[in-house]
């Protein structure tokens, strides 16, 4: 009998949701081959997630997707208000505002709202577009084994029953909350396990008799028969969630359409409403993060690392991010740019990101409940912004943190080392941004006092033999430069040292008495390069 031939892929992923096919997407753009594979017969048929923060709308402008993702995402009038009413039909409904100070000139790109299962299948397409993604439907991830060499997974096809082996160098979870991965690897979760129960159901209906002159994020629903929610899918699609106490008895196992026709007209307070019932999904709100994001060869991503409660919009903003900053770490590794070692920072990045998340998750949730929202809107764009990275990939330069009032709320642009990097258009009005000189490379920019910057840049790519460019900011623009130096923190003749995920890595304040050799310090540390033989000088 011939045996199975093992397939061998760079990075094999487990799942194929918003987080899984990013992490594809993003290691495609860099050229790295991936195979997802994903349980389910097809892309989400729910809208589990719906919140596209500025930050994640950023990482959809560097890849290229921005306007086929706000041409499938809810009209901005959909997002401004959030209300409390006995039912869809109440006249008697009270109006909050949902959003508090748009992200401005802070960002090149503000939040939106996308169903889920409308942002999968662009997601889906760019992977494509790629040449280097297999997305695969219908497979499951059965078992896996790792050493020193790589990883070797069984896959399943849960239509055939035929099994097959794929070996890869890494294999990424990003397979939910319910995470093969993770319990393959024996790695607990940490937190809140049940904040309440609730069944979300999906339904097409034409609500425009009550909701056309009141368009809102959300409308909490409390009446004597109804707790729960109404939320906006789409054109004529809703999400009726009802809520139920964690301890609640009458939580049903296993909801089904007959469910979801008994339910929908409490929520909707009008029984002559014609709706359909297209899907309907029980889920347990919790707040927890995983102890360890990786073990050896094998990591976590997405809800498989952090579940948090809905309210905020953290968890698939949350995930995205995380394969923006696994993605880059990965594929430098692959193409010998960086050492195994710079795969250690991922968790220490990311974990303390998502506490950060999962603890404002429940704060939210706990205001909701009180319906006590406080008017002030509800946008993190200190948590989505204004998070700092501590490894070993960075490297500190003893400055403190900007002073914020509310950390959660509060943005403000610094370029600390480990911060996102600030935003700047660089002729003033628009692209290109500060955001786009470090997609596939170490950036190093700098103003035009700082030119020896350029020089040095050139010679350390070559010594390391990676990727690093350099960019003068407001060489012809005194005004641009003077912007540039006040976002930045650094003198005419400064410079920062930037990372492929946007993240400043060093700053320099001034110039430094031997740049090359200071940028091939930095540079070392930063990739897990420790120079164990003398390397070459820089400077020729």
């Amino acid at each position: 009998m011939t045996r199975p031939t093992t397939e061998r892929v760079p990075v094999l992923i487990a799942g194929a949701g918003p987080v899984g096919l990013s992490l594809a997407l993003a290691l495609g753009r860099a050229g790295v081959r991936s195979i997802n594979v994903e349980r389910h017969p097809s892309l989400a048929i729910h809208p589990k997630a719906r919140g596209v923060n500025p930050r994640t709308m950023e990482l959809f402008r560097t890849w290229g997707i921005l306007e086929e993702v706000r041409s499938v995402a809810d009209p901005p009038e959909a997002d401004a208000f959030i209300e409390v009413a006995a039912s869809a039909a109440d006249p008697g409904y009270r109006r909050m505002a949902s959003k508090g100070t748009p992200v401005g000139d802070r960002s090149p790109v503000d939040a939106i709202i996308c169903p889920q299962d409308l942002l999968e299948p662009v997601l889906l397409d760019a992977v494509g577009r790629t040449g280097a993604g297999d997305v695969r439907f219908l497979t499951e991830l059965v078992s896996l084994e790792q050493d020193d060499r790589g990883v070797t997974a069984t896959v399943r096809h849960r239509g055939t029953g035929a099994t097959s082996t794929i070996a890869a160098d890494h294999l990424v979870g990003c397979d939910g909350g319910r995470s093969v991965v993770r319990a393959a690897l024996g790695i607990e979760l940490e937190g809140i396990e049940n904040l309440g129960r609730h069944v979300n159901v999906l339904v097409q209906a034409n609500l425009e008799r009550y909701l056309a002159e009141r368009p809102a994020r959300f409308t909490i629903i409390r009446n004597p028969d109804f707790q729960g929610g109404l939320i906006r899918a789409g054109t004529d699609r809703w999400l009726v969630i009802r809520s139920y106490d964690a301890d609640d008895p009458r939580v049903p196992e296993a909801p089904d359409d007959a469910y979801g026709r008994e339910v929908v007209p409490l929520a909707l307070g009008d029984d002559d409403i014609d709706f359909e019932v297209l899907s309907v999904l029980a889920w347990t709100a919790a707040a927890q993060v995983a102890t360890r994001y990786r073990d050896r060869r094998v990591f976590l991503a997405g809800d498989a690392a952090h579940l948090f409660v809905p309210a905020g919009g953290f968890g698939m903003n949350t995930g995205i991010a995380d394969a923006h900053g696994l993605a880059w770490r990965l594929a430098w590794v692959a193409r010998g740019w960086a050492g195994t070692g710079l795969l250690d920072s991922y968790e220490d990045e990311r974990r303390p990101v998502a506490q950060a998340n999962a603890d404002e998750s429940v704060v939210r949730a706990m205001l909701q409940d009180a319906r006590n929202h406080n008017g002030e809107g509800d946008d993190s764009h200190g948590l989505e912004l204004g998070f700092s990275y501590r490894s070993a990939a960075v490297v500190p330069d003893g400055t403190p943190p900007p002073e914020r009032a509310d950390p959660v709320r509060d943005y403000r642009p610094d370029a600390r080392p480990g911060s996102r990097v600030p935003h700047l258009w660089l002729d003033g009005v628009g692209p290109p941004s500060t955001l786009d000189l470090c997609d596939d490379s170490l950036a190093i920019l700098t103003s035009p006092g700082g030119r020896a910057w350029v020089d040095a840049a050139a010679a350390v790519g070559q010594t390391l033999e990676v990727p690093v460019s350099a960019t003068v900011i407001g060489a012809d623009d005194p005004g641009l430069a003077a912007r540039w130096q006040d976002l930045s923190g650094v003198g005419p003749d400064g410079a920062i040292v930037v990372r492929p995920d946007g993240h400043v890595a060093a700053r320099f304040p001034a110039l430094v008495d031997d740049p090359a050799m200071a940028l091939l310090g930095t540079l070392r540390q930063v990739l897990a390069r420790p120079a164990t033989t003398p390397a070459p000088d820089p400077r020729g």
